[in-house]
């Protein structure tokens, strides 16, 4: 009988430390705001959780700007200090962005609904901490 206790409590310890792992893995991540241009637009793109980020247009073409949305994202830590988050947007289109936070750099791929893809790499700022 102390064997069972020992090994439910034993576990039980091992599932919260992972538990606990997992939470602060993207803890360097979430609660940013990055600022960065691809081509024509000026974006900033806010990390609200583990499932959600926003993006803005601060200076886009046609009347974009100040366009936002709410996406829900899924965040993979690739190593430390870089991320990697994707989501796909209403109109279908597909996005893939990897942050490394060491060297201020983004590596931006979309592919629009029509299957061209595009990708970019360029620097970017971050405006706002947790």
């Amino acid at each position: 009988m102390n064997k069972i206790i020992t090994t439910v409590a034993m576990t039980m310890i091992v599932s919260l430390g992972f538990a606990q792992q997992k939470q602060d893995s993207n803890s360097d991540f979430i609660g940013k705001t990055f600022d960065y241009t691809i081509e024509n637009f000026h974006l900033n793109l806010q990390i609200l959780s583990d499932h959600q980020a926003k993006w803005t247009y601060v200076s886009a073409p046609d009347n974009q700007v100040g366009k936002t949305e709410t996406e829900n994202v899924n965040i993979s830590k690739i190593s430390k200090g870089i991320y990697q988050i994707y989501w796909t947007e209403k109109d279908g289109s597909n996005v893939v962005d990897i942050f490394n936070l060491k060297t201020n750099k983004v590596f931006v791929n979309f592919t629009l609904p029509d299957s061209k893809m595009y990708n970019y790499q360029t620097s970017f700022k971050i405006i706002q901490k947790k």
